[in-house]
């Protein structure tokens, strides 16, 4: 989404967002990375225009808002690093991305029960929808609403579809009431305007969030789940 880039289907999209070489060749996260998406006061994002990819300063220079992803790595051994980001940084929103090509895993699993016990607005992104069928994504999501109710029992899912799901959805969000759902592909680009659309709508929540701009950091929880399909 930062680079305005589709995925190739072979995990071109990594090389925007892996750091390391073995992050690379291996497709998981292993070290804090940060990335920031810029709206302009049109809803536009400001990271590519058509002079090319602009640097961070010029990013917030152009933006009524900024939003800031913290990339933590999907893996079990990467724990001790998430407990450390959520009480470092402080995050506005928990954003948990599965893949739709793979079960809800034990991982996806630790980071929705954190997400829950840090009291955090939970979205969860499903990527990889251009390879499964309707009966796998209904399928897929009742094993996310199977593992919520785990860690809690007052939410519930709510998949977006419109525009008019992105305006509820944004507003209610920080009642930490309902759980947004947005199915993607990185590939042919399905949904992907409409949830970048539902990230600029959504409002600070931070109460230590002074910034002139309206600013908001997004945790971004990277749990996906390699697959052979």
């Amino acid at each position: 989404m930062t680079s305005g880039q589709l995925d190739n289907g072979n995990g071109s999209a990594r090389m925007h967002v892996h750091v390391h070489k073995h992050e690379v060749l291996t497709g998981e996260t292993s070290s804090l990375s940060h990335h920031i998406m810029g709206f302009d006061s049109q809803g536009t994002v400001t990271n590519h225009t058509e002079y090319g990819h602009p640097s961070w300063e010029q990013i917030v220079d152009m933006s009524t808002k900024v939003l800031t992803f913290l990339d933590i790595g999907g893996h079990e051994k990467y724990t001790t690093k998430i407990m450390s980001s959520l009480c470092s940084f402080y995050p506005d929103y928990a954003l948990i991305v599965i893949s739709g090509t793979s079960k809800v895993t034990s991982v996806a699993e630790q980071h929705l029960k954190l997400a829950c016990i840090f009291e955090m607005p939970i979205t969860i992104v499903v990527t990889h929808v251009d390879l499964i069928t309707e009966g796998e994504i209904y399928n897929l999501k009742s094993e996310i609403e199977r593992a919520v109710r785990e860690f809690s029992e007052d939410r519930y899912l709510v998949v977006a579809n419109s525009e008019e799901d992105n305006v509820i959805l944004s507003r209610t969000l920080k009642e930490r009431l309902v759980i947004p759902v947005f199915m993607l592909s990185n590939v042919d680009g399905s949904n992907l305007d409409l949830f970048k659309s539902f990230l600029n709508l959504l409002p600070v929540n931070n109460p230590l969030s002074t910034n002139i701009h309206l600013h908001s950091e997004v945790l971004f929880f990277l749990c996906l789940t390699l697959s052979t399909k």
